[in-house]
């Protein structure tokens, strides 16, 4: 499960895939799966002929195992992406207030990337981990720490004037910003990079 475009250096903008499957039935896997930040996941099935075209910084996906040989081509066409304000995420007070606008601002903001491995740990891990398949390697993935995220108070231009009535303003958590870092993966194994091959990343 990933972007296509995850961050600098990479100028991916726009990815398109045209699959190449002329016999491909139901229950032959490999579709797609898209997921639009929080928002319900969209599979699309990997018919012959069929074009699917989307932001490569803002939407989620992955493939889903496949029993047969599954065939795309992929292009990605660039653009200007990655700006200071699409890489980092400030919260502004009103964040929590306003669940709803604050997730549909999320949705069509490259921005949500830095907040994607926390808010889908399970799906993150499952997506490796399925990839991994047995033995060690998958035991050693597991106990793998995916994202470490930081609270922080934030910049001064995003807090409301502070209240004379609270006890400690400064620690209002209605007044946040979110680092994520992401460590160094592990050395790929051999059972990650067969089913790399064997299921073409798009």
């Amino acid at each position: 499960m990933h972007y296509d475009n995850p961050g600098p250096p990479s100028s991916r903008a726009l990815t398109c895939i045209l699959y190449l499957n002329p016999d491909w039935s139901e229950g032959d896997g490999g579709e797609l799966q898209l997921i639009p930040f929080l928002r319900a996941p969209v599979r699309v099935n990997p018919r012959h002929g069929r074009l699917v075209v989307f932001l490569s910084d803002r939407v989620l996906h992955k493939v889903l195992p496949s029993e047969v040989d599954r065939f795309c081509l992929t292009i990605w066409l660039d653009g200007s992406v990655n700006s200071p304000r699409d890489t980092r995420l400030n919260l502004p007070p009103t964040a929590l207030k306003d669940i709803k606008k604050t997730a549909d601002a999320l949705h069509g903001s490259a921005s949500q990337r830095a907040l994607s491995r926390a808010v889908y740990p399970d799906e993150y891990e499952k997506s490796l981990l399925d990839c991994m398949g047995g033995g060690a390697s998958r035991a050693s993935l597991a106990r793998f720490r995916f994202v470490h995220i930081t609270f922080h108070p934030a910049p001064a231009r995003f807090q409301d004037p502070p209240d004379p009535t609270a006890s400690n303003p400064s620690t209002d958590p209605s007044t946040f910003s979110i680092k994520t870092t992401i460590p160094r993966r592990p050395p790929q194994s051999t059972a990650a990079r067969r089913c790399s091959s064997r299921t073409p990343r798009t």
